[in-house]
């Protein structure tokens, strides 16, 4: 876990004007970037509140922080229920789908056919079996951890009241090493998906463990992007 928390010497944001293509439009936004990432492809760019509008959201994020963490670690408990349940259902139709293979017809079985159907039943059953142990030991690590980052964000918010952007600096790198360094773009409430708002989406968020979605709170107070992104048109200090 790599945080830099060298940021308490000089200020290195700014006000800029971004201008974003939407739709095939060109929207013109303020934004304020961080200086030190501007040349990089990191994400630099937040968005241009008040100190009222940030003092107001991280007040909110206070109370709001340990309902979070309560279920996060809640999500990652049932999340244990669920990988018994998925790789264990996943088994069973795989070896059905292999049995029906060697034995579909009765009068033409080929005991070459059988012996193969037989090998991958014992490797499907391998790899559930490996894949359930690894996704418990994630979700165990997950919920010893959540606590761990709800107490620093917490005091990352007091200290967020007196420098705004430097607060917000901090609590978008804490909320993503939390999220295990997951792009706040996989959020699943911003995700592009033509199955949104359906039981497969809800499935597929909660069963894609190679390309995991995430969720990120209080999006305001999160960094949203590099000067890199491609829906970047052009950018310049403003006057």
């Amino acid at each position: 876990m790599n945080l830099n928390f060298n940021i308490l010497t000089k200020s290195t944001f700014e006000k800029k004007v971004v201008v974003i293509k939407k739709n095939d439009r060109n929207i013109q936004k303020i934004e304020i970037i961080d200086k030190s990432l501007e040349s990089t492809s990191k994400d630099c760019r937040y968005k241009d509140l008040s100190y009222y509008q940030i003092a107001l959201k991280t007040t909110n994020l206070f109370f709001y922080n340990p309902i979070h963490v309560f279920l996060k670690m809640s999500y990652n408990l049932s999340m244990i229920g669920f990988d018994f349940v998925d790789q264990n259902v996943k088994f069973v139709v795989y070896s059905l789908k292999d049995l029906y293979t060697a034995v579909s017809d009765p009068y033409k079985i080929d005991s070459k056919i059988v012996f193969l159907a037989l090998q991958n039943i014992i490797k499907n059953y391998v790899v559930t079996r490996f894949l359930m142990t690894k996704y418990w030991i994630e979700d165990a690590i997950n919920i010893i951890k959540a606590p761990i980052y709800g107490v620093a964000i917490q005091v990352t918010l007091l200290f967020t009241l007196i420098y705004p952007n430097d607060g917000r600096k901090l609590i978008s790198v804490l909320f993503k090493s939390w999220n295990n360094n997951i792009s706040r773009k996989r959020d699943f409430r911003i995700v592009d998906d033509k199955d949104k708002y359906s039981i497969i989406f809800f499935y597929r968020v909660i069963s894609n463990r190679e390309n995991p979605y995430t969720f990120y709170p209080f999006s305001q107070l999160q960094v949203i992007g590099s000067l890199k992104d491609k829906d970047i048109v052009h950018f310049k200090t403003l006057l």
